[in-house]
């Protein structure tokens, strides 16, 4: 009897133990955010091409992860793609002449935007404007100009 006990008590634990893990693997590999939003601000910026960008893609300085796309709209008047993107706490401070842009993770990985701060001692607050923008370069566009370049040299001859 005591025995059978423990052995019940013994998969009871870890289907719990299971059961957690599982829950921790899901909360670190998808897009929810448990992170405190009073400490958040939102910085705002336009593309000509986002090409792939999705919401909840991440915001990363030297590759560390700062915070996330909030909203991605197309302006009416521009027909530029404008992004919203959240920053975490507000001691991640970004110069206002920083440049920010759309890469991509290894050669077809998923988007993230990239900010690469400035040096002028006036930081971006809530609700600014970065100025500075990179579209997103496909992988389409990178192949076509290096077919341009080869066949322009082939081309070419003395």
């Amino acid at each position: 009897m005591l025995r059978e006990k423990n052995s019940e008590l013994s998969v009871g634990l870890f289907m719990l133990i299971a059961f957690f893990a599982l829950l921790f693997v899901t909360v670190q590999t998808s897009s929810l955010n448990f992170k405190n939003q009073s400490d958040a601000y939102t910085l705002k910026a336009s593309f000509i091409d986002i090409n792939g960008l999705r919401t909840k893609a991440p915001v990363r300085i030297a590759g560390v992860k700062i915070g996330e796309v909030q909203s991605i709209n197309l302006n009416k008047s521009t027909y530029q793609a404008d992004i919203a993107v959240t920053i975490y706490s507000k001691l991640v401070e970004i110069p206002k002449d920083s440049t920010i842009s759309i890469l991509t993770e290894g050669v077809v990985g998923s988007k993230f935007v990239s900010v690469e701060p400035g040096f002028e001692n006036t930081m971006l607050t809530n609700n600014s404007v970065i100025e500075k923008s990179k579209p997103s370069l496909s992988v389409e566009q990178v192949i076509n100009q290096a077919i341009a370049a080869f066949t322009s040299q082939g081309t070419t001859n003395p």
